[in-house]
């Protein structure tokens, strides 16, 4: 599923049985996760970049909810790439 923006909206209780099982899809589904991650880094620089130690700016809570995003796209990402050497071998 997708926002209007083109990014992977994924919800936080989507499973490994939620992904497709038919290779087409799989490889569908990975081009999306790839976005999703790139856009994750993105936000979490930009989150880095914003803060500033001197004025007392900091993120550190919306930094951490996006590192951990990131780590639940890249674990569904694996899955799917698994999912597509299986069917392949």
């Amino acid at each position: 599923m997708t926002n209007p923006h083109g990014a992977v909206v994924l919800s936080p209780t989507e499973q490994a049985e939620d992904i497709p099982e038919d290779q087409p899809g799989l490889e569908a589904r990975i081009r999306e996760l790839e976005a999703a991650i790139a856009a994750c880094n993105a936000h979490t620089c930009s989150l880095m970049d914003q803060e500033d130690p001197a004025k007392g700016i900091f993120h550190a809570a919306a930094i951490h909810a996006s590192k951990q995003r990131h780590m639940q796209l890249r674990y569904l990402k694996d899955i799917c790439v698994a999912r597509v050497s299986r069917l392949r071998a």
